[in-house]
């Protein structure tokens, strides 16, 4: 919302809504920072504006425990399963992971991701379709759902790092892109995510993927919610979603 104050009040002009609009943000260091406004308001007007000095960043909760930007050195292997979601869509929920990890045992050291992919319905079901998918928080065919948690468990799209086991290093994949190629059961995956925090989350995959059909209960966990069992007393624990006084804001545009 957009309103005009004077002495502490609310002005005696009309407000309005902020619709379509973006906001620049430039970090220049020791906490300060340039942002300009372009704001397109419900009422058909632009409002413009800048700031340039320091900026206060708190409260800030956070899932990602990253510090910034991660390139994923390596994905090898690849399993998924596949059913029909509730509105038309087919539903790929899996994981890409390292040669060093075994996550039916919980042992090993190496990243993974978890990804939840919806595709259009096609004949060819045990196969994810090609083409180029945005990282989104809904269900539309040609969307990754982001991570999120439910009642503190991970669920759809994450990043991972564990060592000997133990998750080390964890981060819900929130906006980005994931390039998806089929060819001759080889797949080529890119990704180019980013976390709550803004880092950017980078990795590659090359290869086949074992797809199978999901067994289970409507509810039960699919596998992009974490059911491996790794452990990580702090993921776990109320550090999971954390308030962290110290980040600060990222350069946006």
């Amino acid at each position: 919302m957009v309103a005009i104050i004077e002495d502490g009040w609310f002005a005696d002009v009309p407000y309005a809504i902020i619709e379509g609009s973006t906001i620049e943000v430039d970090n220049k260091g020791d906490g300060n920072y340039e942002l300009a406004f372009n704001l397109n308001l419900s009422d058909g007007s632009t409002f413009k504006a800048y700031y340039n000095g320091p900026l206060e960043v708190t409260n800030v909760v956070l899932m990602s425990n990253l510090e910034e930007d991660y390139a994923i050195p390596s994905l090898t292997k690849g399993k998924f399963t596949v059913r029909p979601w509730s509105n038309g869509t087919n539903l790929y929920s899996g994981v890409l992971y390292s040669d060093g990890l075994n996550p039916d045992a919980g042992t090993g050291t190496g990243d993974e991701l978890t990804l939840r992919i919806h595709t259009e319905p096609h004949n060819d079901y045990y196969t994810i379709t090609s083409g180029n998918y945005t990282i989104a928080g809904n269900y539309d065919a040609g969307t990754v759902r982001a991570g999120y948690t439910v009642y503190g468990i991970p669920t759809d799209s994450w990043y991972r790092g564990i060592v000997n086991g133990q998750i080390k290093q964890f981060a819900p994949l929130v906006s980005g892109q994931v390039n998806i190629q089929y060819n001759s059961g080889t797949y080529t995956i890119a990704i180019d995510a980013y976390d709550d925090f803004g880092n950017n989350i980078t990795g590659n995959f090359q290869g086949p993927i074992t797809i199978t059909d999901y067994v289970g209960a409507p509810t039960a966990p699919d596998e992009a919610q974490m059911s491996y069992i790794y452990t990580a007393p702090e993921y776990n624990s109320a550090a999971q979603t954390r308030t962290n006084n110290s980040r600060r804001l990222r350069n946006m545009r």
